[in-house]
C-alpha cells in the first residue's frame, strides 16, 4: 500500500540525504525520493485534473520499494 504522507516523506528524505557521505550512498534514491516527495506535495495543494491525480497516485503507488524503509 502507498504511503501518501509528505511530512513522512520530507522527514525520511532529511534522514538519508544525511547519509550522503557514508558508503552505500546512492543519489539516484535520494532523487527518487526527492521526485516522491513533489508528487505527493502536489496532491497535498495543487488543483490537479481527476486525469493528473490518477497519475500521480499510480506513479507513487509504483515507487521504488526501497524508497521509505
Amino acid at each position: 500500500m502507498a504511503d501518501y504522507d509528505l511530512e513522512h516523506c520530507l522527514r525520511r528524505v532529511a534522514e538519508y540525504e544525511a547519509t550522503r557521505y557514508e558508503p552505500g550512498f546512492d543519489e539516484q534514491k535520494l532523487l527518487d525520493m526527492k521526485t516522491g516527495c513533489a508528487r505527493r506535495r502536489a496532491l497535498d495543494g495543487a488543483d490537479l485534473t481527476a486525469d493528473q491525480e490518477k497519475l500521480s497516485r499510480e506513479l507513487i503507488e509504483n515507487e521504488r520499494p526501497d524508497l521509505w524503509s
